[in-house]
């Protein structure tokens, strides 16, 4: 039987809609097909959300805060029960969608397979100079050492375009002197792969397979183990690229990726559903002269993603910036300066982790533009303190005192 995951994973929300000719799209804001008010929200083509009160999608059953292709079929009248609900997406999917979905990710297995049998024949010490030895043993990776590999071991252009390995130039491939790790969805099926390119004098360090839906910054690099972790840890690690994430696989703990800080990490929050999430993003800041100097890059661009996944899901989340020390950028650089010692950076994690709130109040407070998610950070707030916090701020600022009072009053 096919899991409500992988029909979510396999068929996107302005896909149901188009079908059931229900006038909302995938992304953005609009007018709420069930209650006609502009308050209607749809985000990675995943979830929808309509913020009026009395709008019949808020009143179900369900303790989540968004609707999903289940729902839609449910609030729409279509379906009236999560089974029957289960029962159209499934046509759906045996329609084309899913078929589409498997073969791709049936032709991409195989030729990640001829990947990794080239990473144990010409092995790459890429990782090995990042102190990352045996993490690789259990969460393998793969190499293409030319731009004709695929080609090279049987695989037809055709075959290779399909998954998104081909170039504009005909026979030269996607992939050359590369470290590629695959990048599989909460079914365990391969759906992508980014290569990492050896060269040093690369333009282009980071490329990835194209074409296909989820594009792969709406991915979580090992998203697939989430269930194993839940009940052998209860949390997660975070990470801003799949090489940090490696890093902490090689201390044994628990750890995910987004690929960049252009992320969707609300198309995954049932995923996360159980887990305490702890996001350790880069601590580099933007250069003196920048129109955002001194500010952290990474924080400021991933922050509002996360209150945004904390608002649409009970996912619990926390957040650790690495230390500001000469030489520590990210995870890696931190993990070689305590010299790969475990507990000590668990322990720094546990002192200085902090709620969405906090984190949002030390990243965007010099910045009166970017009080509103401030306040949107406060809403899942349960300290004293940090309202104590909000309440000296809004107060020094007087232009958004009311603006801010009546926000956290709704």
């Amino acid at each position: 039987m096919i899991s409500a995951e992988q029909l979510k994973e396999a068929i996107p929300l302005s896909k149901v809609a188009a079908e059931l000719n229900i006038p909302i799209s995938g992304h953005g804001n609009g007018t709420c097909p069930f209650c006609d008010h502009k308050s209607f929200s749809a985000r990675g083509d995943v979830f929808y959300k309509c913020y009026r009160p009395a709008c019949p999608t808020n009143n179900r059953s369900s303790g989540f805060k968004s609707g999903d292709i289940f729902t839609l079929l449910i609030d729409s009248g279509h379906a009236t029960d999560f089974r029957s609900a289960h029962s159209i997406l499934r046509r759906l999917y045996d329609g084309g969608a899913g078929r589409q979905y498997e073969v791709r990710t049936s032709n991409l297995s195989s030729i990640f397979q001829a990947y990794r049998r080239a990473a144990v024949a010409h092995p790459v010490d890429y990782l090995e100079k990042r102190g990352v030895r045996y993490a690789t043993g259990t969460y393998p990776l793969g190499y293409s050492p030319s731009p004709t590999f695929l080609q090279d071991n049987g695989f037809t252009w055709q075959s290779i375009l399909d998954c998104g390995l081909g170039t504009k130039r005909e026979g030269y491939e996607l992939f050359s002197n590369r470290v590629i790790a695959p990048i599989y969805d909460s079914a365990n099926r391969l759906i992508h792969l980014q290569g990492r390119s050896l060269d040093a004098e690369s333009d282009l360090r980071w490329l990835s397979t194209t074409q296909h839906q989820p594009n792969v910054s709406e991915c979580v690099f090992n998203i697939q183990h989430l269930d194993r972790w839940k009940s052998e840890f209860g949390f997660v690690f975070l990470t801003e690229g799949w090489t940090d994430c490696y890093s902490l696989l090689e201390l044994g703990l628990p750890a995910i990726a987004t690929f960049g800080i252009q992320a969707n990490l609300l198309r995954h929050a049932r995923a996360f559903e159980g887990l305490r999430l702890i996001a350790i993003y880069d601590n580099d800041t933007f250069d003196w002269g920048h129109s955002n100097q001194g500010q952290y890059k990474s924080w400021t661009q991933m922050l509002p993603e996360l209150i945004r996944l904390d608002q649409h899901s009970s996912v619990e989340i926390h957040c650790v910036i690495p230390p500001a020390r000469s030489g520590i950028k990210d995870v890696n650089d931190w993990l070689n300066y305590i010299e790969w010692d475990k507990d000590r950076f668990l322990d720094y994690c546990e002192s200085k982790m902090k709620t969405l709130f906090q984190t949002a109040f030390e990243i965007y407070s010099p910045q009166p533009d970017q009080f509103p998610l401030i306040v949107e950070a406060a809403k899942s707030t349960r300290r004293s303190e940090d309202l104590d916090q909000l309440r000296n701020l809004i107060t020094q600022n007087s232009d958004w005192l009311e603006f801010i009072l009546n926000h956290v009053r709704t």
